[in-house]
């Protein structure tokens, strides 16, 4: 999600009843398919070996005024490797003091990382990230040029920070400023979408330009133009996971998509967009359909995508499997105004604005609609998957019922 902001379920285990709800409107069923699975586990690795590493990479950490918690911690995720799905990384007591012109901020907290295997094994780890006093004029216009210069840059998986250094340099062309690039953070891979960091220091002889900035995009992969139209849904909607930006449009995701897909012979149509703004307690979601042609048979597959934009001001991890699914089944349940012109945004927006927990997403896995006529009952009908840090998921089904015309 961002950051790339993502939600997912921590739940061990899942246990989904088939039930109908008490009200003629809507009922629950369970998937006929098996409704929990979990993926093969990496090697394991220990809390120890967590901590020395996030320990070792904590100096690059960074924060300004509008930096959140969740931004922390998703940075510190990842900066690291974890590969155990028993170990938890936290954030507590954090607290930031924004800078001004005259002063620099701080946003202070501990990590935590915990085993869930060991229960008394438990490490805290401080932080105290110092937020730069802010920009004078001219340090804003500088940082706007940057960012325009690694913007126009070709990044991948293989750039290292001196390339983009000497880009930032000569695109400048000021000797009298020092440039210093740290490193370029990436997670990108062959097949999917990835995200970069690129952290910059700018400053002078004088200090009268003394400032750093972190500049993040996405990096595209080449995807595989003969692969098949199952394969390339698949990357791309792992790809669509990476996405984490709160100023999306349907525009944007589009040309994203389109861009991810240049090459092949398949082309996306992105429909029932949907944002949801993050309230204090609720998350910011995105959601929205892609319907993919193949033009070399005419296929078409739909997929659909749901992800976290935002975070707000007061997150709630006590937040529950159980009590996020009821409050689902129970909106649902209450939704009263189903006719032959309710779309599928018209259901999205009814699901959505209701997550409190970073540990918690959905996704509609499948959708129909069948339309009332003057004989029967029209219905809507679709899937909403529930997943899970530890590879796990859960599919529950759901079916509003749509009177009869007079």
């Amino acid at each position: 999600m961002k950051t790339s902001i993502k939600l997912l379920a921590a739940v061990a285990a899942i246990t989904l009843i088939g039930t109908t709800i008490p009200v003629k409107a809507a009922e629950i069923y369970t998937d006929p398919k098996p409704v929990v699975a979990y993926g093969e586990i990496p090697k394991e690795q220990k809390v120890e070996d967590l901590k020395l590493e996030l320990t070792n990479k904590m100096k690059y950490l960074y924060a300004d005024n509008d930096t959140k918690r969740l931004d922390i911690l998703n940075q510190a995720k990842f900066l690291i490797n974890n590969t155990n799905h028993y170990i938890t990384i936290d954030i507590a007591n954090f607290n930031l003091v924004p800078a001004t012109i005259d002063k620099e901020g701080s946003a202070v907290g501990a990590f935590t990382i915990s085993d869930s295997k060991q229960a008394n094994l438990k490490f805290l780890i401080p932080f105290n990230i110092s937020i730069k006093s802010l920009d004078t004029e001219k340090e804003k216009e500088l940082k706007e040029k940057v960012t325009k210069i690694i913007n126009s840059l070709d990044i991948n998986r293989n750039t290292n920070y001196k390339e983009v250094q000497s880009a930032i340099t000569d695109g400048l062309a000021d000797n009298s400023i020092d440039v210093k690039v740290s490193n370029v953070y990436s997670n990108a891979n062959n097949w999917s979408l990835g995200n970069y960091s690129i952290f910059v220091y700018l400053s002078n002889k004088d200090k009268t330009i003394d400032t750093e900035l972190c500049v993040k995009g996405y990096i595209y992969p080449t995807l595989n133009a003969t692969d098949s139209l199952n394969n390339i849904a698949s990357n791309l909607t792992y790809s669509l996971k990476n996405i984490y930006d709160k100023d999306l449009s349907q525009g944007s995701v589009q040309g994203m998509v389109d861009k991810l897909l240049k090459g092949t012979s398949i082309t996306a149509k992105i429909s029932d967009y949907v944002q949801i703004p993050a309230t204090a307690t609720t998350f910011g979601e995105v959601l929205f359909s892609i319907t993919l042609t193949d033009s070399r048979n005419n296929s078409t597959i739909i997929k659909y995508f749901d992800s976290a934009t935002d975070a707000p001001k007061y997150i709630n991890n006590n937040q529950t499997y159980r009590d996020y699914n009821f409050g689902i089944t129970m909106l649902i349940a209450n939704y009263k105004s189903a006719n032959n012109n309710t779309t599928l945004s018209d259901i999205e927006r009814l699901i959505s604005g209701t997550i409190q927990s970073e540990f918690l997403g959905k996704c509609i896995d499948s959708y129909s609609f069948k339309p009332a006529t003057t004989s029967s009952d029209g219905l809507i009908e679709f899937k909403l998957k529930l997943t899970s840090t530890d590879g796990g998921f859960s599919i529950d089904g759901y079916r509003i019922r749509i009177p009869k015309l007079t």
